[in-house]
């Protein structure tokens, strides 16, 4: 199998203007404790990139048990190379998309610390062998100009909950902040493909989630009973889903959940 083109994803951070040259100090953070809070179902490791650089640190020791690597020298081409050839064009377009949706919404610019961007490609793992991962991206530090600085990423190993790859691209809300969903490439001129969820929805969902009924969550979050019957329908709606059991499925392949 021909090796995957890395050169890509260095052109896209180097053609679009979002990441920073500069050098800036990582904040005061348990990344261990961030990178857990934000998803753990399955095989998960993180590292942090300095864009200024392309120098990686923090790395988890669970990549080597997952990916079979030398940690002590490890490199971020190093890790993209682990990436199957057939998805670094995925991979690529996702990380362009991402760089042109902020930059044609400006407030998620501003507030680019606030969302994580998460979709899905194939990774080597071990023994060799290639396995669904997701992939999920939270800014930690920005420049003077809104340029991501450095930003922690999590993959986590998602072949046990499902072997295809729907290949779009989400960018989920922190803080309150609204989630976008089922972004493609081309969302530009599909833009009625794509969804998102208010900060109330994706509460709901949570809760949803953890087996809470319709009475139990209008109690806990102090609404109507009617309230939250009106989110579950306008939720499943939103996400094209059929029942709860498929949403849960979905948000969590998405990294919502």
């Amino acid at each position: 199998m021909n090796k995957p083109d890395i050169q890509k994803m260095h052109n896209v951070w180097n053609t679009h203007g979002m990441v920073s040259p500069i050098k800036i100090e990582l904040p005061e953070l348990n990344i261990e404790e961030l990178a857990g809070s934000i998803f753990s179902s399955g095989p998960t490791y993180f590292f942090i990139i300095d864009f200024s650089d392309r120098s990686i640190s923090h790395v988890s020791q669970s990549m080597k048990e997952i990916h079979g690597i030398d940690l002590s020298n490890v490199t971020l081409d190093e890790i993209l190379s682990l990436i199957h050839p057939d998805d670094m064009e995925h991979v690529a377009k996702s990380e362009s998309l991402c760089s042109y949706y902020l930059g044609e919404n400006q407030l998620l610019w501003q507030k680019s610390t606030f969302y994580k961007l998460s979709y899905s490609f194939r990774f080597k793992v071990a023994d060799g062998s290639y396995r669904l991962f997701l992939h999920q991206s939270l800014n930690l530090s920005v420049d003077h100009l809104g340029r991501t600085a450095k930003s922690l990423n999590i993959h986590t190993d998602i072949s046990h909950l499902t072997k295809e790859n729907d290949y779009s691209i989400s960018f989920i809300g922190l803080k309150g902040e609204p989630s976008y969903f089922n972004l493609k490439y081309d969302f530009v001129r599909h833009e009625e493909h794509q969804y998102y969820f208010s900060n109330r929805e994706v509460e709901i969902i949570s809760l949803l989630a953890e087996g809470l009924s319709s009475v139990e969550i209008a109690n806990k979050l102090h609404i109507s009973n009617e309230t939250v019957r009106n989110h579950r329908k306008n939720i499943l709606e939103k996400a094209d889903c059929k029942n709860m059991v498929q949403l849960v499925r979905k948000m969590t392949l998405i990294g919502l959940i």
